[in-house]
């Protein structure tokens, strides 16, 4: 059963492009908040990782969230982190991402429920025998009430 969920920020809940929100977001965000412990894992590559935290802070999202970890260049740091800040089994925690060679590849490899949210930038980074297959692929954040 399904204790946690870690979701990666950009371009999953937060449109860079466009720097917003995806229009989905916040109401998904607070659905998922309401069921589970909820963490957020970003690569800070276009801001510094304080500027990235206070951006969430005024968007007002960080309540929704246990931890935020950011770096600037490890991300399997920042889920073996947050793996081991809430030391769970690996099936007890879900990792939603839309880069299957990142969030989905950790997650498959630990033995989470993967999500890979499959739009913009990254859309034909597809998964592959590396990376393993996602649990589900989504459309939008959305899309993730269909499963947890």
């Amino acid at each position: 059963m399904i204790k946690v969920v870690i979701i990666d920020w950009a371009r999953t809940i937060y449109h860079v492009e466009e720097d917003e929100l995806f229009s989905d977001a916040r109401a998904t965000v607070e659905y998922l908040a309401k069921k589970y412990k909820l963490a957020i894992v970003s690569l800070a590559m276009r801001e510094t990782a304080e500027e990235r935290k206070k951006l969430i802070k005024e968007l007002d999202m960080e309540k929704y969230f246990e931890i935020i970890l950011i770096d600037p260049e490890d991300k399997d740091k920042l889920y073996e982190q947050a793996f081991s800040h809430f030391n769970l089994q690996p099936e007890e925690i879900a990792v939603i991402d839309d880069r299957s060679i990142r969030g989905i590849k950790w997650g498959n490899k630990k033995g989470c429920q993967t999500f890979w949210i499959n739009r913009g930038k990254f859309k034909d980074e597809l998964p592959n025998e590396e990376t393993g297959q996602p649990t589900e692929t989504l459309s939008t954040i959305a899309d993730i009430k269909k499963f947890l």
